[in-house]
């Protein structure tokens, strides 16, 4: 494939490497692989559309002979025999923007004689994953597989696995540790635990429930919309997920203390923003993937994750505030007798809890 046919239109990719001359992209590509270098190609960009064959490979009769296709022209065979002209969108790891991704623009734009066109709408170029300081490869044999990460001795919870993906900008380098899939857990269960919370708040008899909103209720509300507009805003810019993820996580983190706080009390939630900013976390969740973690919400979670401890937390929690309270309005010795029956009621209370009885 002659490149230099192509002029100008050629190397959109090879900019972002900072190789924009013909010079400089020729001098990356002798770099990143020297047996590409031969004194018999016009420019050391062109490459083979069609190899030769070689004793003991696969090969095809052909007007040059038995041979194969070049790895470019093998994948812009497939996809347009399988998408077409056009394709919506095309992903792959960043080392392969150029030339490989290039080289099949290139292919397109010479086969349908069109150097301004648009084959492909969208591109993701993602970036490697690490282990250890270096690059995860089968060939340095520094790799986890899919059945050791979810089946293995410390196997990680699958949603927790794609929150950890998901705090990390597509393109960016990502480095594979149990602590940052420790953090990723620990979201995934902030998560579980604020839909929880939300349910159990809403789970009496709502015909009796305060409808009036106080500042607790317009600060939740307000923390609902924030979130809504940060979730759909970030997603559109370029699908940054870390802050799409940190936007749900800050609502998670409001509704249930707005929740914890009524049960600390003793009152009531108001149902309509409990409701809202809920939904709006479960179906932000699920449509992230996140099934099984916004199933909390609508009580379809496993048994695995109702068996949480979460009810400790809550349980604690509510004698804390129940005693703070009681000890607040202990004023004189009658309230202080009544005090001592008080605290002996919500410790029975608290032994008795299910996650203590089970």
């Amino acid at each position: 494939f002659g490149v230099a046919k192509l002029g100008t239109s050629y190397g959109a990719f090879a900019e972002g490497r900072g190789t924009s001359t013909a010079a400089a992209q020729a001098a990356a590509l002798i770099e990143e692989d020297p047996a590409s270098a031969s004194d018999n190609k016009r420019d050391q960009r062109d490459y083979a559309l069609w190899k030769a064959a070689k004793d003991g490979e696969i090969s095809w009769p052909s007007p040059w002979g038995a041979g194969r296709p070049g790895w470019h022209i093998e994948c812009s065979a497939m996809t347009r025999a399988a998408f077409g002209q056009h394709l919506d969108l095309h992903a792959g790891g960043v080392d392969l923007a150029f030339p490989h991704h290039e080289n099949e623009i290139a292919q397109w734009r010479g086969c349908n004689a069109d150097l301004t066109g648009t084959w492909c709408s969208c591109w993701l170029h993602t970036g490697h994953l690490h282990i250890e300081g270096r690059k995860m490869s089968k060939s340095l044999k520094n790799f986890v597989t899919v059945r050791e990460l979810l089946d293995g001795e410390d196997a990680v919870d699958p949603e927790a696995f794609r929150i950890f993906c998901g705090l990390h900008r597509y393109a960016s380098t990502v480095s594979y540790s149990r602590v940052k899939l420790a953090e990723a857990d620990a979201a995934r269960r902030d998560f579980d635990a604020s839909l929880r919370a939300a349910r159990n708040a809403l789970s009496g008899d709502l015909s009796r429930a305060p409808r009036r909103w106080t500042d607790r209720e317009r600060a939740l509300h307000e923390a609902h919309r924030s979130a809504q507009k940060t979730f759909s805003t970030t997603l559109l810019d370029d699908a940054n997920l870390p802050e799409a993820l940190q936007a749900l996580l800050d609502l998670a983190t409001r509704l249930r203390q707005h929740c914890l706080e009524a049960a600390t009390e003793r009152r009531d939630v108001v149902p309509e923003p409990v409701n809202a900013a809920a939904a709006f976390l479960a179906t932000s969740l699920r449509d992230l993937g996140l099934v099984e973690t916004a199933g909390a919400w609508d009580g379809t979670a496993s048994k695995a994750s109702e068996d949480s401890d979460d009810g400790a937390l809550e349980a604690l929690v509510t004698f804390r505030g129940t005693l703070r309270k009681a000890a607040l309005e202990a004023k004189d010795d009658d309230t202080k007798l009544k005090l001592r029956g008080s605290i002996l009621a919500e410790s029975d209370a608290l032994r008795d809890a299910e996650f203590l009885v089970k």
